[in-house]
């Protein structure tokens, strides 16, 4: 899985686990003779396939740039100096921020997605999504208003999820909670790269030619906050604060606090 972010799934900060096939040759001798007896009566000395265990946390990417490369196709704020104020040029409603030290930088400004990736902990962000929808078992009965989506995500016991907390993000109001996997969950995607993922949260753009899409989880030991307001046209805004492995979490939403405080939509 781990999660699919982006505009047309976006791959630099949605992590791509291939899967490589050994395939073996032989090749045969020429000529008159027969085998030999030994060669065609001996045992094969073939090793039995063995399953090797799937990893219980996400281990952090190495090739996500650090020098505020832009994802290819798209355009990006790059690396952000600390105290600027900064406006996201596609995403919508447009947010404006600010950082408050070095060490962050944004690689794709997209329509339904923008993000803030931490240099020090490849792999963490804070994500901006827009037009959340439920996603996964029983979804598609659940509703797109804040309150429809906390309480889908409240009742889910594939996670386990912190009552909702009223909430206040660049003057639009909603909710927040923290999200894990629930201890006894089942994994719930067949490409997962660690043992367990929980999809939850998806987003498609609603009008033709669609622009962007995206798809959310959790996998392992992953823990995040996420935030749900509404823009003033009705528009729901997902921000995921988000610890690819759970050790940064605490650290994380302490840096993201202070940068939330600078938010502005328009």
């Amino acid at each position: 899985m781990h999660r699919s972010r982006g505009l047309a799934m976006t791959a630099l900060v949605g992590l791509a686990f291939v899967v490589g096939a050994c395939q073996a040759a032989s090749s045969g001798g020429s000529g008159s003779e027969p085998p030999s007896l030994a060669a065609s009566s001996a045992p094969s000395l073939a090793a039995s396939p063995t399953t090797v265990p799937k990893p219980v946390s996400l281990p952090r990417p190495t090739d996500i740039p650090t020098d505020g490369t832009c994802e290819e196709g798209h355009v990006c704020l790059g690396v952000l100096a600390p105290g600027t104020a900064y406006t996201t040029t596609n995403f919508l409603p447009h947010v404006t921020f600010s950082v408050p030290d070095t060490g962050w930088e944004n690689l794709v400004d997209g329509e339904g997605t923008f993000q803030l990736l931490p240099i020090a902990t490849p792999g963490d962000a804070i994500a901006f999504f827009r037009e959340p929808r439920a996603s996964g078992s029983g979804a598609s009965s659940v509703g797109s208003t804040v309150d429809d989506l906390a309480a889908w995500l409240a009742s889910n016991t594939l996670l386990e999820v912190t009552p909702p907390q009223a909430a206040t993000i660049g003057g639009l109001t909603g909710v927040s909670m923290e999200i894990r996997i629930a201890a006894d969950a089942q994994n719930q995607d067949p490409s997962c790269p660690v043992q367990v993922c929980v999809p939850f949260m998806k987003g498609l753009d609603p009008t033709p030619p669609v622009e962007w899409n995206w798809d959310w989880g959790s996998a392992g030991t992953e823990v995040q906050r996420l935030y749900l307001v509404t823009w003033t046209d009705g528009t729901v805004v997902a921000i995921f604060v988000d610890s690819l492995d759970g050790t940064s979490f605490d650290a994380l939403t302490a840096a993201a606090e202070v940068i939330l405080q600078t938010v502005q939509f328009s």
